[in-house]
């Protein structure tokens, strides 16, 4: 073992299979070396003892090029072509795209799923390896070898796309004990999930599976950051909606239709691992609201199975998503038509105020010769002191003074109206018209919220003092909202004497809870779906942990996961 160790620099030449990941053929060299620690091998082909032997997202991609330079012509071909990074990048900007291809080349990947967004997306982090048996054999017949291909590990990929059959899923890089170990696929340590055989999935859910595992190879095939702009994104979507009838002309969402709509798509993408311990219905709702405004990006996978609910066809909806594009760009040249009209405003504000202050056109007669509405030339006039003659219609001369007192002390436009007997568009046309007025009106109001907001707060510092900032914004929200945008200072004066309060736990207890719920209901699920009285067929502990991840976690903290290991009791 020295003299392999000493030895740190490969000594084999291999080239790549069809379709094969960087993983697989690292794992054929440590069978052909014959090296007998799996940390020989990667220090012999990436120069360290553990980085680079993850078969994801591997790292020292650099330093593996410089010892096998034949294998490919960069890093990034070589990252683009033989690791799951191609799958998360269409949907990133192109800064986070060379980010994420630098990480992974230099010396560690470190935040590296967390920049892609994969923890926070709701499906889990794990890429379990997967592989087609009928793959293997005819691997095993033409190259001698039975390898990972590159198209079986991508989330969403459930099927093998030649051979319509469901993909075997390995315990190699499940079990932590062995994340640092190198191998290949082999009967031995390969499970069929239950959910996927033969006798339980329909040729309707078979179609699905298999059109989002292709969606998942077009998604692949796309340059990185083609999808970052999440607001043309969801302006694709939310139009594919109003066409679908799910949504108002407005862009409202019409949910009692999207449930219906969303209940078939359900079943079959809810047979798929990443969906099988949460309710995949309320899932999908949940989120399309922020889908369909660009509020936030979402996991990949859940983009591709709104692409397939919304058009079943990835070419479609590229296509309407190139034709936005194209749209856009060609309304964008309107901004110098923009500029002419913003020129052509000034230059009628002008000639309006010399016509005014010729005194011979009525504010009537300027506007109809300039081509806008005399409410503008009124307030044009008033934002330059000039006063222009009216005429008395409905608001007559004593009504209009009792009107203008009371806006110059503040009083509300509703209040005035209804005093006065006029409508509130009659009540802000005097505010633009009346010469520093509406400035006077505005300072008076500002300062009656600022006498109300502060009593408020006055009154809710009790609370704020006893329970904390929090409760007392949940009491009086409008008047820390106030403070807080237009009078900081006293607000922030007003807080010294409160004492940060802390709460004594994070709730996570809450968030467990509720975790051990979905596991227990992913197990009655699991059972059910398989027609039989329990696991009495699937004892083996390597399948459980293929079928449900959060297993593991029930098995070695039972008192946590009480409702889940109740769960396996009961049907096993």
């Amino acid at each position: 073992m020295s003299d392999q160790y000493c030895l740190d620099i490969p000594s084999l030449r291999l080239d790549w299979l069809p379709d094969e990941t960087l993983f697989s053929w690292c794992s054929r060299y440590h069978q052909l070396s014959a090296n007998s620690l799996a940390r020989v091998t990667c220090r012999q082909l990436f120069g360290h003892t553990q980085v680079g032997s993850a078969h994801d997202f591997p790292a020292r991609i650099d330093e593996f090029l410089s010892r096998n330079s034949y294998l490919a012509k960069s890093s990034q071909e070589l990252i683009l072509a033989r690791t799951m990074l191609p799958f998360y990048l269409p949907f990133k900007s192109n800064a986070v795209g060379a980010d994420a291809v630098a990480s992974m080349g230099g010396s560690g990947v470190n935040h590296l799923r967390f920049r892609l967004g994969i923890p926070s997306g709701g499906l889990g982090a794990a890429h379990p390896l997967k592989a087609c048996p009928q793959c293997m054999a005819e691997d095993r017949h033409n190259h001698g070898w039975a390898y990972w291909h590159w198209s079986h590990q991508f989330p969403g990929v459930w099927y093998c796309a030649p051979h319509k059959q469901p993909l075997l899923i390995s315990t190699i890089k499940i079990d932590q004990a062995a994340r640092f170990q190198w191998g290949l696929p082999t009967h031995t340590q390969l499970y069929e999930l239950p959910q996927f055989t033969g006798r339980q999935v329909r040729s309707q859910q078979q179609k699905a599976i298999l059109r989002i595992a292709n969606h998942a190879m077009r998604l692949v095939e796309t340059d990185s950051g083609t999808f970052a702009d999440i607001n043309r994104l969801a302006n694709v979507l939310r139009n594919r909606l109003m066409e679908m009838d799910l949504a108002s002309s407005s862009g409202r969402i019409r949910r009692q239709e999207l449930l219906k709509s969303l209940q078939a798509h359900r079943e079959c993408v809810g047979l798929m691992p990443e969906f099988i311990e949460r309710e995949c219905e309320s899932l999908l709702n949940s989120q399309i609201s922020n889908l369909v405004t660009g509020r936030s990006t979402i996991h990949p996978l859940k983009y591709l199975v709104y692409i397939d609910w919304l058009y079943g066809d990835w070419k479609k909806f590229q296509s309407e998503y190139t034709d936005y594009q194209v749209i856009s760009e060609t309304e964008g040249p309107s901004k110098p038509s923009n500029t002419c009209s913003k020129g052509l405003s000034d230059e009628r504000y002008q000639i309006a105020l010399d016509l005014l202050g010729a005194g011979k056109l009525s504010s009537s007669a300027i506007a109809r010769r300039l081509g806008v509405d005399p409410s503008t030339i009124a307030a044009w006039a008033a934002k330059n002191q000039v006063e222009i003659p009216r005429r008395p219609k409905v608001l007559h001369a004593k009504m209009r003074e009792r009107a203008v007192s009371a806006l110059c002390i503040g009083v509300s436009k509703n209040d005035v109206a209804k005093e006065c007997g006029i409508s509130v568009v009659t009540v802000t046309r005097l505010l633009r018209s009346v010469p520093g007025l509406a400035d006077q009106w505005h300072l008076c109001r500002q300062k009656e919220c600022r006498q109300n907001s502060r009593q408020s707060w006055i009154n809710a510092l009790p609370l704020a003092k006893a329970m904390g900032v929090t409760m007392a914004r949940r009491l009086e929200p409008a008047a820390y909202i106030w403070l807080y945008r237009n009078d900081r200072d006293w607000l922030d004066e007003s807080l010294n004497s409160v004492e940060p309060f802390r709460l004594s736990c994070n709730y996570s207890h809450i968030r467990l809870e509720r975790a051990d719920l979905r596991c227990a209901n992913a197990i009655y699920n699991l059972a059910a779906r398989n027609d039989i009285g329990g696991f009495s067929e699937l004892v083996e502990f390597d399948h459980l942990k293929c079928a449900i991840p959060n297993i593991i976690k029930v098995i070695r903290m039972p008192e946590k996961w009480p409702v889940s290991a109740h769960a396996l009791f009961t049907i096993l």
